[in-house]
């Protein structure tokens, strides 16, 4: 309802959100998702960095990993690459080559 409101608004944002995207700053990416996620931030944000951190640790006690997850839930005080890292996993990241 909010979108169909305010259509040019909700273009901007997601253009700005594409190109934060693109510059590969997960940080700024982390807390734009904060804020817009407003009172669902603790499930939609929060309780899944936990979830997919507990399962990617689970799965690398049985085989080599490797896990894509949607850049916003990487950086961080309860970011994914926060939690493994205090569970001693070390990671590296990739970096996103643009094409023309």
């Amino acid at each position: 309802r909010k979108i169909g409101k305010n259509v040019k608004s909700f273009r901007r944002q997601l253009l700005h959100t594409a190109e934060v995207y693109q510059s590969g700053d997960i940080t700024k990416l982390y807390q734009m998702t904060k804020k817009s996620t407003g009172k669902m931030r603790k499930l939609l944000l929060y309780r899944r960095n936990e979830i997919m951190a507990t399962r990617i640790q689970e799965w690398h006690k049985q085989q080599s990993v490797c896990a894509a997850i949607g850049a916003a839930h990487l950086a961080g005080a309860k970011g994914v690459l926060r939690y493994l890292k205090q569970q001693g996993f070390r990671m590296q990241p990739i970096p996103l080559i643009a094409r023309k």
